[in-house]
C-alpha cells in the first residue's frame, strides 16, 4: 500500500466535528435561540444534495457518453430540476392564502419572506436545468447525420423532460415579472411542438422498418440476462391436447 497525503482527510471529518461541538457549547441554541438547529438541518441537506449533484456531475466527465440510439435519454437530467422549480415557485406563490395569520408571528410577512427565498433558490435550479439542457443538446453533435441514429423510445426524451424546462421557464418569468423570459417560454414551444411530430413520425417510420416492435429489435432484445420466452415447437411425439 502507498501512502498519500489523501490518507490523513478521513481523520479531518473528526476534527470539524469538534470544531462544530465546541462552538456549539458556546453559541448553541441556549445562547443563540432555536433557529440555529434549524439552519444547521437545512445547510446539512444543502450540503448533503451538493455532495450528489458534485459526484454525479464527476461521474459524467469520467464515463463516456450512453450510446447514440439512447443518448436522448441524458435529457431526463432536465426534468428534476425543472419540476422542481415550477412546484415551488407555485406553492410559494400562494403561500400567503395557506398560512395562519399568527404563523411564525405574522403570517403574511412569513409567505412574502418564503417567496422571496424560494424564488431566487429557484432561480438558480433554472439555471442549473439549463445547463443539463445544454449538455445533453451538444452530446448529440456527433449523431448528426443521417444512418447514425436508429430509433429508440428514449427518443421522447427530446420532449417531455423539456416541457418541464418550458413550464420552469414560465414560472420563473410569472415570479419575477420578467417579460423577456416569458417571451423566451413561448417561442422554446414550437421547436417543442415541432419535436414532438418529429419524434413520433420516426416512431410510426421504425415500427415499418421493423427496427422496434419486432423480435430482437429494439427494447424487444433479451439483453442484460433477461431471457424472451418463445413457444417450443411441438415434438413428433406429443398430440396436441383436443
Amino acid at each position: 500500500m502507498v501512502y498519500s497525503a489523501a490518507a490523513i482527510l478521513p481523520t479531518s471529518i473528526y476534527l470539524q466535528i469538534i470544531t462544530y461541538a465546541s462552538n456549539r457549547i458556546i453559541y448553541g441554541p441556549e445562547a443563540t435561540g432555536p433557529w440555529l438547529s434549524y439552519a444547521v438541518g437545512v445547510l446539512f441537506w444543502i450540503d448533503a444534495a451538493l455532495a450528489v449533484i458534485f459526484s454525479a456531475g464527476i461521474y459524467l466527465l469520467l464515463q463516456k457518453l450512453p450510446r447514440e440510439n439512447v443518448r436522448p435519454g441524458m435529457f431526463v437530467s432536465v426534468g428534476p430540476s425543472a419540476f422542481t422549480v415550477s412546484g415551488l415557485v407555485t406553492m410559494a406563490a400562494h403561500a400567503k392564502r395557506s398560512f395562519p395569520d399568527d404563523f411564525m408571528g405574522n403570517g403574511a410577512l412569513a409567505a412574502n419572506i418564503l417567496e422571496v427565498v424560494v424564488n431566487f433558490a429557484c432561480l438558480w435550479l433554472w439555471g442549473l436545468a439549463i445547463f443539463f439542457f445544454f449538455i445533453a443538446t451538444f452530446a448529440h453533435w456527433s449523431t448528426i447525420g443521417p444512418g447514425r441514429m436508429n430509433f429508440s423510445m428514449a427518443w421522447f426524451s427530446f420532449v417531455f423532460p423539456n416541457t418541464a424546462l418550458i413550464t420552469a421557464t414560465f414560472a420563473i418569468g410569472n415570479a419575477f415579472s420578467c417579460k423577456p423570459i416569458l417571451i423566451i417560454g413561448c417561442a422554446m414551444i414550437f421547436p417543442l411542438i415541432l419535436m414532438y411530430v418529429f419524434v413520433f413520425y420516426m416512431m410510426i417510420r421504425a415500427i415499418v422498418l421493423r427496427q422496434i416492435m419486432w423480435p430482437q429489435k429494439g427494447e424487444d432484445k433479451d439483453e442484460g440476462g433477461f431471457e424472451i420466452n418463445r413457444i417450443k415447437p411441438e415434438t413428433p411425439d406429443e398430440q396436441t391436447p383436443v
